[in-house]
């Protein structure tokens, strides 16, 4: 989880330490179309392809990784 909180912080305004897995994605302070960047930088460093209908599932930091574990 640490990667994943460190490329949706780069983002964020939050610092990477204050994101937990319970962190709502909402809170992150990132619109839909700033997420868009972290999803495609995640792709490539977990070798994964999360689908575009699936970017609004993600209510939490622990939602995103959850999928990321069950897409590798």
């Amino acid at each position: 989880m640490d990667k994943l909180t460190e490329l949706v912080s780069a983002k964020s305004a939050m610092p990477a330490g204050w994101i937990q897995p319970s962190t709502k994605i909402a809170n992150l302070d990132i619109d839909s179309l700033d997420f868009v960047e972290p999803i495609l930088e995640i792709e490539p460093e977990f070798d994964i392809k999360i689908p575009t209908e699936r970017d609004g599932e993600f209510a939490t930091m622990a939602d995103l990784s959850d999928a990321i574990d069950r897409l590798k």
